[in-house]
């Protein structure tokens, strides 16, 4: 062509065929072509072939994504493309760009993209979050919530001992499994999408929003053990790295008949945390998110533009701008449970003075501002407590000086600020058991029928450690040791905790029954072993909400059941079962004779359709 067109070496037209040219050799797929590249002249008449059969290697007017197969007159021969997967990834380890979080993807999945026989195009899932959000909370809420800051994601939550992509995960498979409940929800501009959950599914949303946020509120906490259930659906799965993981992902990922959207969680296989998600689409979900992701891209770049605009032009009146602002707090309570814990507000207003005496008058004024109290109480509804109506008559702030003072004053104090919230005990409901002093007793307040139950309790006990009534105790035991299993709730352990601490019981332990982490609860079920070896000791374990998890190989078969922890399995070694709901507990199969059940209510109640045991 450069010959016939009589064009020098260097021509713009010959150095555009010729990229045309090798994308195409270096790629063998012409989808790799630009669309300015498939309607560039000279590709038609450089592809079309002189004579039959040679075929074109796609049809130049159809759109991106989809490669035809045709032969010279015009007759298709197939079409593949349409049914690509696309692979969204996001990683727990941090990323700066796109373009990194690419990079960091598990090795496997880039062991992939290299293969003949498998098609994949991995994109980070980082850029669809930009333009795929989640509506407010209240109704009619038009405010857009998104998680296109991924650290909530990328977090961990130790309180509730989950990880937030885990949780992520969990909570799109929640709403894949759910029919009226919609993932991909095209907005009317068609270059955003949002979530709508269902009312049952409601408290996904709230969940994701809480993600966004970076901190799970004690609403959201409650719904984590039935969300784990989502894990169980057909388009959730779960892989260990290892050295099969790139077959398996290739096996996953070449399932003719797979949903059109999959999610794929990887884990680390020793230490079994959450590596990566994978969010797999085919078909036209697929074609549909590649469409978002282009409106991202051109979002972005026209962020990019304005802010160099913006940059090249900035004043005196620029700089007085609002911008964001961050408060680091640190809580400051005589209520031991809050007292240390941090938390965090953003907002968006003038920068902050670098003088200390401004900064203390800034840091007095926080609270007037209504976003800035919302976040407060939600930081500290975190933390298990529920307050109180006028809470804010209890919680004050003023300016942390020391570690204020440690910040950079050009480049952190302009935009950063340290602080200490003051929160009075009174700021809480539960105040009356707050406020009682650790180690007094609580009074004799025992109701009749709380007496009776609990005389029945230690006449079943006496006789299945003894096989008689009125036995002498002392002959067989000179010491007790206890343990107290609550479900793996921070608050009810608390509380738990704190009675034992004020009725000065002696020589026990109140844990949650969880088996994380692993080298902790190690410990813990290593001293209860300990104490059971001696059959001097009567050691007693309490499993409150037994019915709590009821799992093979979970926190309570590890704990409670011989064959796992077979120095429990003395005759000095007592267990006391708990439970409004013991349904799972005393089925066919249970291991408590009728003998030992003793029931709250005798007769039960007609009106009530459960009733409490003690077995």
């Amino acid at each position: 062509r450069a010959e016939e067109a009589g064009a020098c070496p260097g021509d713009h037209r010959v150095e555009q065929d010729v990229a045309i040219l090798v994308t195409l050799l270096n790629n063998h797929n012409p989808e790799k072509l630009s669309n300015s590249q498939r309607g560039e002249p000279g590709l038609r008449k450089l592809l079309i072939p002189a004579s039959p059969p040679y075929a074109l290697p796609f049809n130049i007017s159809e759109p991106s994504g989809i490669e035809m197969r045709m032969t010279s007159d015009g007759t298709k021969v197939q079409e593949v493309g349409h049914d690509r997967p696309l692979v969204l990834v996001l990683n727990a380890s941090p990323a700066t760009s796109f373009e990194e979080e690419i990079e960091n993807s598990p090795e496997a999945l880039k062991a992939l993209q290299n293969e003949v026989d498998i098609d994949i195009e991995v994109e980070a899932l980082s850029q669809l979050l930009r333009v795929w959000w989640i509506p407010g909370a209240e109704e009619g809420d038009s405010t857009e919530i998104g998680l296109d800051d991924v650290s909530g994601l990328k977090r961990e939550y130790p309180k509730e001992e989950v990880e937030g992509l885990e949780l992520f995960a969990l909570c799109l498979s929640a709403l894949l499994s759910d029919h009226a409940s919609t993932m991909l929800q095209d907005e009317p501009d068609q270059n955003t999408a949002r979530i709508s959950a269902s009312p049952d599914n409601n408290y996904v949303a709230n969940i994701l929003r809480d993600l966004a946020a970076e901190s799970l509120s004690a609403q959201s906490r409650n719904f984590l053990h039935p969300l784990k259930l989502a894990r169980l659906a057909p388009h959730f799965i779960e892989f260990n790295d290892s050295d099969d993981l790139q077959s398996q992902l290739q096996e996953q990922l070449s399932q003719p008949d797979a949903p059109e959207i999959r999610i794929v969680l990887l884990r680390d296989a020793d230490s079994a945390t959450t590596q990566s998600v994978l969010l797999v689409f085919t078909s036209e979900t697929a074609q549909n998110v590649r469409r978002l992701l282009e409106s991202s891209q051109k979002s972005l770049d026209e962020e990019d533009i304005k802010e160099e605009a913006d940059d090249e032009t900035i004043g005196d009146e620029d700089e007085a701008a609002d911008r964001p602002v961050q408060i680091i707090f640190v809580v400051d309570s005589a209520n031991e449970e809050v007292n240390g814990q941090k938390g965090t507000i953003e907002l968006i207003g003038s920068r902050f003075e670098i003088d200390q005496k401004q900064r203390r008058d800034d840091a007095k004024k926080l609270l007037t501002l209504k976003r800035a109290w919302e976040q407060v109480k939600r930081e500290i509804e975190s933390f298990g407590l529920p307050l109180k109506q006028d809470f804010r008559n209890h919680i004050s702030m003023q300016l942390d000086e020391e570690r204020d003072g440690e910040l950079d004053d050009d480049e952190e104090k302009p935009a950063l600020m340290c602080a200490k919230l003051h929160v009075d005990p009174d700021a809480f409901q539960e105040q009356s058991a707050l406020r009682q002093q650790i180690g007094t007793p609580q009074p004799d307040v025992a109701h009749p029928e709380q007496r009776e139950v609990a005389e029945e309790v230690f006449c079943k006990a006496e006789q299945a450690l003894f096989g008689t009534s009125n036995a002498d105790w002392t002959s067989k035991f000179n010491s007790v040791s206890f343990v107290v299993l609550t479900p793996n709730f921070n608050s009810l352990q608390s509380q738990t905790a704190d009675r034992v601490t004020r009725t000065k019981l002696e020589g026990g332990r109140v844990l949650k029954h969880t088996k994380v982490p692993y080298a902790v609860m190690k410990k813990h079920r290593e001293w209860m072993e300990e104490e059971a070896k001696n059959p001097k000791t009567l050691f007693v374990i309490i499993a409150d909400e037994c019915h709590f998890a009821p799992t093979k190989d979970g926190a309570h078969d590890w704990l409670l059941n011989n064959p796992k922890n077979p120095a429990l399995s003395g005759e000095n070694v007592l267990r006391l079962l708990v439970s409004a709901t013991p349904q799972n507990v005393l089925s066919q199969t249970s291991r408590v004779a009728d003998s030992n059940i003793v029931r709250w209510f005798k007769p039960a109640s007609m009106y009530r359709s459960m009733d409490y045991y003690g077995a």
